[in-house]
This record gives C-alpha cells, structure tokens and sequence, in this order.
C-alpha cells in the first residue's frame, strides 16, 4: 500500500467513526468523555476532544473513538510511552503489522512514517504519522494514530500533535481482519514502541 493509499485507509476509518456517531441517537450511544472506556486514553493537557461510542438499533456495539489535540513536539516520546504504557496495563497487545490488505509494518516496530497529502497541488501537505494497532484477550482491536500535519512548503510546525484512537469491540471485527491481525503477529512481550526503525522510545515503567 503506498503512502497516498494508507493514509486515504486511515481518514476513511475517522470519518465512518464520526459519520456513525452523528446518526439517530440510539439509547446506549454516548458523547460524554468521562464514560469512555479505558482503551480510550486520554493525555493530560488534551484540547478539542472529540468522543464517541457507537451502538446499533439492537444495541449492538459498534465503534468507540476519541480524537484530540496537544501541544506536543515531534517525536512526542511521552505520549507514545503513555499510551502504550496505559494499554498494557489493560491487557492490549501491541500488533506488528497493521490489518489492511498488505500488511503495513506497525509503527510500533518502524517508528514514525511520511505520508504527502494531496501531492502536486496548492494544498500539498506533510503528514507525519505514528499508527499502531493493538488486540486484547476478547478479541477487540484498537488503533491509534498521531500526527503531525504541516504545508509542503514554508516552515513545519510539529508541535501540534493529533491524536486518534479507535476501538472494534469483537463482534463487528471482520473474520478477514482477524485472520490478517493473527498472520501478521504480536510484538515480543515487554518489547518497546519505536520511534524510528532503530530508535526505540526509552519508557519508563
């Protein structure tokens, strides 16, 4: 998947979260922040937080999603160890390789990435991105993106940090999602998140 691709997957994952989320309002659907679960971390000095959770008509679970800005400078070392840090106290297991339909190497094993957002154009943009998915003992997935979003041309400004998480409860995770997710396999236990392919972050306990 090409870079152009992968980051087109991961808007598409953003919007059906928040497309889901503006629909009837069904019973068991919330927007309140403090009801999110604990999978939904959520960095002190947060700003323009965006939450969800999503049911169907049944009362199904859907999506839950949280999004949110921080001033945070590039390669935001301690939000990656907090999150990372948080979800392993829960029980998530980091993935090595993303689920789309090539396998993307995590960026928990390769570190940040570069993505051009509309290349060629007026509006052309760099994208710094860090994304990783995790699995947890139930079967749900999560994922997590940060990134940096800055013109092409003029002075890059990677201290406004965007976070986006979002979780699949594991009965709307596709059978071919979970097969991709079980081939790619799960990061060695105890190993750290990285923040270039040989750079790991230095987290503290």
């Amino acid at each position: 998947m090409d870079a152009g691709k992968r980051w087109r997957r991961i808007g598409t994952l953003l919007v059906v979260a928040s497309v889901g989320a503006s629909g009837c309002g069904r019973l068991r659907e919330t927007r309140d922040v403090n009801k999110r679960s604990s999978a939904m971390v959520l960095i002190d000095g947060a700003q323009e937080i965006v939450y969800y959770d999503n049911y169907g008509p049944t009362g199904r679970p859907e999506l839950e999603q949280i999004s949110y800005v921080l001033a945070a400078s590039f390669p935001a070392v301690g939000v990656i160890c907090s999150i990372s840090r948080q979800l392993a106290k829960e029980g998530w297991r980091p993935l090595q390789r993303t689920h789309d339909d090539t396998g993307t190497p995590s960026s928990y094993m390769q570190g940040w990435r570069v993505i051009i957002s509309r290349r060629g154009s007026a509006e052309e943009h760099h994208v710094d991105l860090w994304d990783a998915e995790w699995v947890n003992a139930e079967g749900e997935l999560l994922s997590y993106s940060l990134t940096y979003r800055y013109p092409s041309r003029g002075p890059a400004n990677r201290t406004r940090l965007r976070v986006g998480g979002i979780r699949q409860p594991a009965a709307v995770v596709s059978a071919a999602d979970r097969a991709r997710s079980v081939r790619g396999g799960e990061v060695p236990a105890g190993e750290l998140p990285r923040i270039a392919p040989g750079d790991l972050a230095q987290c503290q306990p």
